[in-house]
């Protein structure tokens, strides 16, 4: 993540980005989509919801796959 950080902070400084873009995309840093073999994102885990909500991160199981949710529960 700390290397998201700065990539976005790089392109702020050099004009590729606008702060305001910048705080929009920090607002998703904790947020990681997962995917398989480039397809569509099938789940998106907050990383922070814990910290957020004080409550972790739940799983919502039904409509995937069994492969889906070993990918899920390994992150």
């Amino acid at each position: 993540m700390r290397d998201r950080v700065l990539r976005l902070l790089a392109e702020v400084a050099s004009g590729d980005a606008s702060p305001r873009d910048a705080l929009e995309r920090l607002s998703w840093l904790p947020v990681e989509e997962i995917a398989a073999n480039g397809d569509a994102p099938f789940a998106r885990l907050d990383h922070h919801r814990s910290l957020r909500q004080g409550q972790p991160e739940v799983v919502f199981g039904p409509g995937k796959t069994p492969e889906q949710l070993l990918a899920i529960c390994r992150r």
